[in-house]
């Protein structure tokens, strides 16, 4: 079973790209979080469809989330030409832990 669950802070800006007609909406996040050692984590997150827009609507730099889903890998190449797997969770249910703001 490849099951990951994650709560942590939004470590900078989501990336996100709209989708159209034809392609789904993508959301790119890092999410930080503390091991128990007290060494911050990044973990890379892909979100689609909805859950994309959601965060595109609602979700900034510094909000608490909760995050369900797998893990997944990809192989980059660096400018060099070195190649390296990266690991990355992709997002099936993402939870708005952060207060909501009166306004």
């Amino acid at each position: 079973m490849n099951t990951v669950q994650l709560i942590g802070n939004i470590g900078k800006v989501p990336h996100f790209i709209g989708g159209n007609e034809n392609k789904e909406s993508v959301a790119f996040l890092t999410v930080a979080n503390n091991d128990n050692k007290k060494k911050t984590v990044f973990t890379e997150v892909t979100l689609f469809g909805a859950s994309a827009e959601y965060v595109n609507q609602n979700i900034s730099t510094g909000a608490r989330v909760a995050i369900e889903g797998k893990l997944s890998q990809r192989v980059k190449t660096t400018k060099s030409g070195d190649t390296y797997h990266a690991t990355y969770v992709i997002c099936h249910r993402l939870t708005n832990l952060s207060p909501k703001k009166e306004g």
